[in-house]
C-alpha cells in the first residue's frame, strides 16, 4: 500500500489522503477431472488494484464532514495446462 497524506496550514485537522494498493497473486492447483485423464494443472490469475481519495475537515465545533472514494480494479483468469 502507498499512502500519502497532506495537511493544510489554514485550517488545522484538514487531511487529504491518497491510498493505491495492488495484489498480485498466484497458485497452481492440481485436480483429478473425473477420470478422463490423468491429473490436470489449472493456473489460477487473482489480480486486484486499489485506489482510494480520503478528505476530512472540521467545519465548527464539534462538527466535521468526511469524503471519501474508491475504486477496485479485480482481474481473475485460469488456464489448464
Amino acid at each position: 500500500m502507498f499512502p500519502l497524506q497532506q495537511s493544510f496550514d489554514k485550517v488545522p485537522g484538514r487531511l487529504l489522503t491518497a491510498t493505491y494498493s495492488i495484489d498480485d497473486k498466484s497458485s497452481r492447483v492440481r485436480y483429478d477431472d473425473g477420470g478422463v485423464s490423468d491429473f490436470s494443472m489449472n493456473y489460477l490469475g487473482n489480480r486486484e488494484q486499489m485506489a482510494a481519495i480520503d478528505y476530512y475537515s472540521p467545519i465548527g465545533k464539534d462538527q466535521s464532514y468526511y469524503v471519501t472514494a474508491k475504486y477496485t480494479h479485480r482481474d481473475y483468469g485460469s488456464r489448464d495446462e
